[in-house]
């Protein structure tokens, strides 16, 4: 798009507004879990942990980390989302962590310097190792699942880690960083409302948190399905009324893709109430269908089956990152009383 980008009161009126909404969070959502203290890269940083009732001495289950948007806090991925109830039902473990500074540093160049130098695919690939030891999930059960600048951070992590994660999800998000491959291939699910304004369905230019350009969903799951070299058309399915899937089986060193569009959805995890935003900031929210059962179902079918305990993560990537300058230790975490 060439010449001056100019915008216009609505869009400047969108931009304000939504910077304050987010900045207050989800006041209410927080909920009473576990909080597990971590240091990575000279910070103390921290996650949040909920074992459902199947959780036991001796019984290995698998875990889901959760990650939050901008300036949500580590207990809304418990408060605001569906996904402790599917915990409880499925039996798997569920992490929240916590980002520092209210934004994971999913690789967008506008978050700053002091952000940019946070490493946040270390610190995630920390949880899951720590997660994996302390509460003995399963070494091949390990999955991420993230919304908005959370998806964008799981898409990161999608591209950048060799840490044997199982399996991916990310809604509501196109990913920051354009490296055409990744480290290791892993199953992936892009979820999608055709509502979101700030995901627009043709790309374009969207306001927050700075303007900027995002690509169509379509180029976000082609871009994608290069990368993990996925063959042929993609199957192509109804599961539910109102959403349309799409997925790739074939595709490279058994890894997954997986295209949910769901028709007017806005910038939401559907089926949870709606972020306190209005409806022209971020689009209308649904009360169905569940995404969190969507979410599993998709993380659960594809997970490898080996049952092999991955290396220290040491041996999975390069050395961490070294000490952010001029950071402060984030406070104790997660706001969840």
């Amino acid at each position: 798009m060439g010449g001056t980008l100019r915008r216009s009161s609505p869009e400047r009126r969108r931009a304000a507004l939504l910077g304050a909404a987010l900045a207050l969070g989800l006041a209410d959502a927080a909920v009473a879990a576990q909080t597990i203290a971590l240091g990575h890269q000279g910070l103390m940083r921290s996650y949040l942990v909920h074992r459902p009732p199947q959780h036991a001495p001796g019984r290995s289950l698998p875990l889901l980390i959760a990650l939050h948007g901008t300036s949500m806090r580590a207990g809304d991925m418990f408060g605001y989302t569906d996904l402790r109830a599917v915990a409880d039902r499925e039996g798997f473990v569920l992490a929240a962590p916590a980002s520092h500074g209210h934004v994971f540093n999913d690789g967008f160049g506008a978050l700053g310097s002091a952000a940019a130098a946070v490493d946040d695919v270390g610190f995630i690939e920390a949880v899951a190792e720590d997660a994996r030891t302390r509460f003995g999930v399963r070494a091949d059960g390990i999955h991420v699942v993230g919304l908005s600048n959370g998806g964008s951070m799981v898409q990161r992590l999608a591209i950048e880690s060799r840490y044997p994660f199982a399996g991916f999800a990310a809604v509501a998000s196109a990913p920051r960083v354009r490296t055409p491959g990744v480290a290791r291939p892993a199953p992936l699910l892009l979820v999608f409302g055709t509502a979101d304004p700030l995901n627009p369905q043709g790309g374009g230019w969207v306001w927050t948190p700075v303007p900027h350009a995002k690509p169509s969903p379509a180029q976000t799951v082609a871009d994608w399905a290069a990368r993990l070299q996925c063959q042929g058309p993609p199957e192509s399915e109804s599961p539910l009324p109102g959403v349309q899937r799409q997925q790739w089986r074939d595709c490279s060193s058994g890894a997954r893709l997986a295209w949910l569009s769901i028709d007017g959805l806005g910038h939401h995890w559907a089926g949870a109430r709606p972020l306190p935003f209005p409806s022209w900031v971020v689009g209308p929210q649904l009360a169905a269908p569940k995404l969190g059962d969507l979410v599993w179902g998709f993380l659960a079918s594809a997970s490898r089956t080996s049952s092999a305990a991955p290396a220290a993560i040491s041996a999975v990537r390069p050395p961490a990152m070294p000490p952010a300058p001029g950071l402060a230790p984030s406070p104790d975490p997660a706001t969840a009383k």
